[in-house]
């Protein structure tokens, strides 16, 4: 990828962490202030993508309204920011059981934060450890993903199908091998 290109279009539905700026009302309070690869992590639309050196997007927050009200009310919050605050959704991995021990992220009010998976009940109910709060919270299923770092372009940890497709391909060349004769 050229400096002039950028990874994400118009449109886009994409994650940002925690804003520059406190000119936005959230739906709950939270007091987690993470590094970038923690986040927390905001939903977001990208509204306009720079073909510049500097590496920016302008991005609408679907879960942040501007503390300046338009003349209908509150209006979601847009930004510039730099694209190392940008990532994919992550993708949903259906196979996927989580399990005590697990790094997950779930969603609270506003945005995606991390925590650990302390203890699973039987209502699909999960307890999570929030890591930067140290706060214990009963989460139900539905509002929890695994934990995954957006690193060089891929997901870590990969999708479990990934996961399987190179095991099964290492299987079959590590069991066949391969003998071309002549130059």
């Amino acid at each position: 990828m050229s400096d002039s290109e950028t990874p994400f279009r118009k449109g886009d539905q994409v994650e940002v962490t925690k804003p520059h700026h406190h000119s936005y009302a959230t739906t709950t309070t939270t007091t987690t202030t993470s590094v970038a690869t923690n986040g927390p992590y905001y939903p977001a639309t990208v509204l306009r993508s720079h073909s510049t050196k500097d590496h920016h997007l302008s991005i609408q927050y679907q879960t942040l309204t501007s503390l300046h009200s338009g003349p209908y009310g509150p209006q979601l919050l847009t930004e510039y920011v730099h694209w190392a605050r940008v990532r994919p959704i992550p993708p949903n991995d259906p196979h996927y059981r989580l399990k005590v021990g697990d790094s997950v992220d779930a969603f609270r009010g506003c945005s995606w934060v991390k925590g650990t998976v302390m203890d699973i009940y039987e209502n699909s109910k999960y307890l999570v450890l929030f890591d930067e709060e140290e706060q214990e919270l009963e989460i139900e299923q539905w509002n929890l993903r695994l934990h995954r770092n957006w690193v060089r372009g891929s997901w870590d940890p990969p999708l479990l199908e990934q996961v399987n497709y190179k095991a099964a391909l290492c299987s079959v060349l590590c069991t066949h091998q391969i003998y071309k004769f002549g130059p």
